[in-house]
């Protein structure tokens, strides 16, 4: 399936009847999914990862509304999704929940727990640095399997009202086993339901649990490749780790930037046009496809999963809601940039371009990226002289700064190379 997906922040908006309107907006932009951060209600740090009520609402986004006036407000939301031909996908946090949640006093077995007794909270590694949630209290999935039919009923809950399927949060730190049973069982009920893992850090057998498990898709590590320095080009874990995803039986899904990272706005210091190159280069490389609320707009603040609200937004003058558009809808014309597929890299004589060759089936499509801020010719021959056929109709063309070009080969029955 190729699923183009509009992240919608929730609390960036001042009341969630805005949300029909970014929905629109997103359907206009030939978005096909919108994903939903988490809007339940939330433990003591305020975060949105630390959830203490899984059918409670979030006090900050439903400030004013009752649980019955709120929910009604979600499923008139899915509703209205529905019309646009927008998958709603629900954020599922599974791996953890709030440290002061009921459900710790409740039902202390289906938690971790230290040798001193306390209940265990979940830690990750960044750049070799650990860190540790204090604000959570992580999930025991090898014992007591009350815990699965409980993630199994809160998913059922929330498909019954209209979502269709979930981002699952840290999915690799749950054991593939549970997920598998988890997967499985809501498929019983509900069996058109996707499946998308959070699985940044987790290696390649890991991975390959998750296929085997049940999940769709997984999200891929693109937006960490610096593909204009020439030394990052020559180290393939980006291509290691899609290559990693097809075979495990899944489809990757590709953003220029998500809730946890810098705005791309910040980290090119508005530099519009390798903002445009970087939506290009995603949209093209992979197979799904997501940009986060504020992107369309060159938002230069980095979501705070605590602090954004709607005093957030940005007057930012800029509006790339048409290359967004472009980039949709060349993926709808052309299969080779909605599937994921086996992609080469090609050494230049000329270090100002990056050219990659991507193959999907019997589809082939050559892409050229200029990582530079100068405009120049590039000749054809210098790109094809690699190729076993070269009577293809392409001509020398300018590339502009920062620009991206492509060339789709057609009817081609056999691989180029």
């Amino acid at each position: 399936m190729d699923l183009r997906i509009y992240n919608l922040f929730p609390r960036l908006y001042q009341t969630p009847t805005e949300w029909f309107s970014v929905a629109k907006r997103a359907s206009e932009m030939k978005f096909n999914a919108i994903y939903l951060n988490p809007f339940l209600y939330t433990g003591g740090s305020g975060s949105i990862y630390s959830i203490s009520d899984y059918y409670r609402l979030d006090n900050v986004v439903f400030d004013g509304y009752t649980r019955k006036e709120g929910f009604q407000i979600i499923r008139e939301f899915l509703s209205y999704c529905s019309e646009l031909e927008l998958l709603p996908i629900f954020d599922l946090v599974a791996n953890h929940s709030a440290i002061d949640s009921i459900m710790v006093r409740q039902c202390p077995h289906w938690y971790q727990h230290e040798e001193s007794g306390e209940i265990k909270k979940p830690t990750f590694v960044d750049n070799g640095t650990l860190h540790r949630w204090h604000d959570c209290a992580c999930f025991d999935y090898t014992g007591d399997e009350g815990l699965v039919d409980w993630v199994v009923d809160l998913c059922c809950y929330y498909l019954d009202m209209g979502f269709k399927g979930f981002r699952c949060d840290v999915a690799g730190y749950i054991p593939a086993e549970a997920w598998e049973k988890i997967i499985s069982t809501v498929h019983i009920q509900h069996p058109q339901t996707f499946f998308m893992a959070e699985a940044f850090t987790v290696g390649k057998d890991i991975l390959l649990q998750l296929g085997k498990a049940g999940f769709d898709y997984c999200y891929a590590s693109s937006r960490w490749w610096n593909y204009r320095n020439r030394v990052e080009q020559k180290k393939f874990w980006f291509f290691e780790n899609l290559e990693n995803i097809r075979t495990s039986g899944m489809e990757s899904i590709s953003f220029p930037e998500n809730h946890d990272t810098e705005r791309l706005m910040t980290e090119y210091n508005g530099n519009i046009e390798m903002v445009r190159q970087e939506l290009s280069f995603i949209g093209m490389i992979g197979s799904a496809f997501q940009i986060t609320s504020g992107f369309e707009y060159g938002y230069r603040t980095k979501i705070h999963v605590v602090k954004t609200d709607y005093h957030w937004q940005e007057d930012t003058n800029i509006d790339f809601t048409k290359d967004i558009r472009k980039i949709n809808e060349l993926r709808i014309k052309y299969p080779v940039f909605r599937q994921d597929g086996e992609i080469r890299m090609y050494s230049q004589n000329d270090a100002r371009l990056l050219v990659l060759h991507k193959i999907v089936d019997e589809q082939q499509a050559l892409i050229v990226l200029n990582c530079t801020s100068e405009q120049f010719s590039v000749s054809v021959h210098s790109l094809l002289h690699a190729f076993d056929e070269k009577e293809w109709s392409i001509k020398d063309f300018i590339i502009a700064p920062y620009g991206v070009w492509y060339y789709v080969f057609p009817n081609v029955k056999k691989k180029l190379l």
